[in-house]
């Protein structure tokens, strides 16, 4: 088969970049695959080394090349050419995020709202009388209804598909995560040796919880002084130094990391990882199954794609439950066995059920009963 594939792409930030950047050499010997991006340029030389990638606007006049359109598509900006292409030349969508409205400028916002609802919510929504929720209302209809097929990271998603359209065909498909850290960072820390460290990695949003985590933290390090807390990740539109400001020496904020090798060794000086989404969008946490394949027990909360991680690798707790929390957080203080424990089993889940290839072979089979 012929793909004209849609995805952002490194140097950009986002984890659907890196995920495009694993899976497109894994998916190279199934499918003849034509990348086209709006900078093809700027572009990594090892993708261009392997793939024709042509510029985004190029596509209409070269689809009848090509068998099937595959956009990777996410709720972020860098989806939106993406996204006004696919409404136009429908192909399989891999689906990132069940919510998708957060990148639609005003005109696209109001349409598709008008398509997911009726005009009158259109017309409160322009008169202030309807204010969305952007977090329940996901704006995806069209997208789902004008698919050839749909491809999920977590049966919670495609349940929620198959409630708006019963006849598109979805399958599920596990998000693959590759790379293995060469060591940590540890000594730069400067923490003891017998410091349990939890950490917070990705993009620090409102809806990641952090000033939740902690001052839950805080409650633990009062009385479990060997206890710390890393921050790796690039915030956007929280004070970050206003949270740990309390804190200087027990907490630490490592900001945007661009090279993945080091983002990975940051992810190996923690113990456990803090993953407290909410409300989710419908995303299969890509930092989450880093941790995972690095060895590091989650904690999360119990809903969505969280919710399907097994007991062996995750402790669940309900959505904001601030006691059930600090209970997890202090279970996993105490018991250097169970740490180990669900060390061992978090690497076993992400190197069976999470490679790139494996990941390649659903995708490309998928594909293939689409043509």
């Amino acid at each position: 088969m012929k793909i004209a594939y849609f995805s952002p792409l490194p140097p950009q930030r986002s984890g659907i970049a890196d995920f495009s950047a694993e899976l497109l050499p894994e998916l190279a010997p199934l499918v003849d695959v034509t990348i086209f991006h709006s900078t093809p340029e700027a572009i990594s030389a090892s993708l261009r080394s392997q793939f024709e990638i042509a510029p985004l606007d190029t596509f209409p006049d070269r689809q009848w090349e090509f068998d099937l359109p595959l956009y990777q598509m996410g709720n972020s900006a860098l989806h939106a050419p993406l996204y006004k292409l696919l409404c136009r030349y429908p192909g399989v969508v891999e689906l990132h995020d069940f919510v998708l409205h957060h990148f639609m400028e005003q005109q696209d916002y109001r349409r598709e709202l008008g398509y997911a609802l009726d005009v009158t919510a259109v017309w409160a929504q322009r008169s202030g009388r309807f204010v969305p929720d952007r977090d329940t209302i996901p704006l995806n209809n069209r997208v789902i209804n004008s698919s050839l097929g749909i491809i999920a990271h977590s049966d919670t998603v495609a349940r929620q598909i198959r409630a708006l359209n019963a006849e598109v065909p979805v399958t599920t498909v596990p998000l693959p995560v590759a790379g293995d850290a060469t060591g940590d960072m540890r000594a730069e820390l400067g923490w003891p040796d017998d410091a349990v460290v939890f950490a917070h990695i990705g993009q620090i949003t409102p809806n990641r919880q952090l000033e939740t985590a902690l001052r839950v933290f805080g409650r633990i390090h009062a009385d479990q002084p060997q206890t710390r807390y890393l921050i790796v990740g690039q915030s956007l539109g929280i004070d970050v130094h206003r949270l740990i400001d309390s804190m200087p020496d027990v907490v630490r904020w490592i900001d945007f990391v661009p090279d993945l090798q080091l983002f990975l060794n940051w992810i190996n000086s923690a113990d456990v990882v803090v993953l407290l989404r909410h409300p989710t969008t419908g995303e299969t946490s890509s930092a989450g199954l880093r941790a995972l394949r690095a060895g590091k027990p989650l904690i999360v909360f119990d809903h969505g794609w969280y919710a399907e991680l097994p007991n062996e690798v995750a402790l669940r707790v309900p959505v904001l439950d601030e006691a059930e929390l600090e209970k997890a957080m202090r279970e996993m203080v105490n018991s250097a066995e169970k740490r180990r424990r669900m060390s061992a089993a978090a690497r076993s889940l992400a190197l069976s059920q999470h490679s790139a290839r494996h990941t390649a072979e659903r995708v490309a089979a998928f594909l293939a009963q689409r043509f």
